[in-house]
């Protein structure tokens, strides 16, 4: 089942992958409600992360998912992503959830510190500190993100 609430601009959709919590500073006559992403992803929300993702990536592969909370595309993309996700092996394969809304600064020095495009949605797989494979909106598959990270396993 799928719910909408609209509450002025804002919208959340509610299914089987995400759970809902109220928005604090809400000044609307009834609450905002803000998506609280399951599957054990990781928030990214500070730009020192950046070097610990390196670091950990050079122990394993590591993925990035910017997602833009007020796009459908990237909503969906995201959903996808998360019930791909649901199946593996979070201390195998760690993935970064970046806000891009919320943490511009931090997208912003992504594509410098990484050497690529901005794009939204969009994931980066990065192993050794670099960006070894990057997809955006449609693209997005981790079922092709898999088949790259057993390629640099060769």
């Amino acid at each position: 089942m799928i719910v909408v609430v609209i509450c002025q601009k804002h919208f959340a959709i509610q299914n089987p992958a995400y759970s809902f919590a109220k928005d604090k500073g809400a000044s609307a006559p009834f609450p905002i409600l803000k998506p609280i992403y399951n599957y054990n992803m990781l928030p990214l929300n500070d730009l020192s992360q950046l070097a610990a993702i390196d670091a950990l990536s050079n122990q394993k592969p590591v993925i990035i998912f910017k997602h833009s909370t007020r796009c459908s595309i990237s909503s969906t993309a995201l959903n996808r992503f998360e019930r791909a996700y649901a199946n593996q092996n979070k201390e195998e394969l760690p993935v970064y959830y970046l806000d891009l809304l919320n943490y511009r600064p931090i997208s912003n020095e992504i594509a410098v510190h990484y050497q690529i495009e901005h794009q939204s949605p969009q994931t980066l797989l990065i192993h050794q500190g670099k960006c070894v494979h990057t997809a955006s909106h449609i693209e997005i598959n981790l079922a092709e993100i898999i088949v790259v990270i057993k390629s640099l396993k060769q």
